[in-house]
């Protein structure tokens, strides 16, 4: 499904925006800290798969896609970005 393939995309995203901040964090307390925080946010998106924690159902008279899993990781971090994919898609996850 094009919704789950732009899913697939917007994590990557995601990861790849956290790990070039990582890579500006300094050698401070401080700095370390928002390491150690942005590595787990990478950690808890790398462990998304939006082709199994969605599911689907399409026909001419009822379509809908839902998370059956992880559904709170993916509104914690890419709001946003599903609110995109959904304004695209015409209907919500």
């Amino acid at each position: 499904m094009k919704g789950q393939r732009e899913l697939v995309e917007a994590v990557e995203d995601a990861i790849e925006e956290r790990k070039d901040q990582q890579a500006d964090t300094d050698d401070t307390e401080e700095g370390e800290a928002e390491y150690d925080r942005l590595q787990e946010e990478i950690d808890e998106l790398e462990s998304l798969n939006p082709e199994e924690d969605m599911d689907w159902f399409c026909n001419c008279l009822d379509t809908s896609c839902w998370f059956s899993n992880n559904e709170e990781i993916y509104r914690k971090y890419i709001p946003e970005a599903i609110s995109n994919i959904e304004d695209n898609m015409g209907f919500e996850f």
